[in-house]
């Protein structure tokens, strides 16, 4: 079985990553990546991450994009660097005045 290389990023972590070959599908490539994510991450509460929330995208540096999402289609190859992205859903901080919770100073 011949191995291949790949690299995985996320924000300043990386690691190099050896698989069997680069015939390695997609849910395959997702497992290790949550087991990256949960690695780095594991004092952030990333424990439980599913592959299902991780977006993966391949450096390429010959698309205006640099970043291409990686679908079904992509072929891995040695020396791939691949983005991992945690994914989330939008949501809306209220932020209130803190001059309402504000308590007056302590007079002696």
């Amino acid at each position: 079985m011949n191995k291949i290389n790949i690299s995985f990023q996320s924000g300043v972590f990386k690691e190099v990553i050896a698989v069997r070959n680069e015939k390695i599908s997609l849910k395959e490539l997702r497992e290790l990546a949550t087991k990256f994510i949960q690695k780095i991450h594991l004092k952030y509460g990333f424990k439980n991450v599913l592959p299902e929330h991780l977006l993966l995208y391949i450096h390429d540096i010959n698309t205006a994009n640099i970043l291409r999402l990686i679908t079904t289609n992509d072929k891995i190859y040695d020396g791939m660097l691949i983005e991992v992205v945690i994914a989330c859903k939008f949501h809306i901080i209220d932020v209130e005045d803190y001059n309402k919770w504000k308590r007056f100073p302590f007079v002696i």
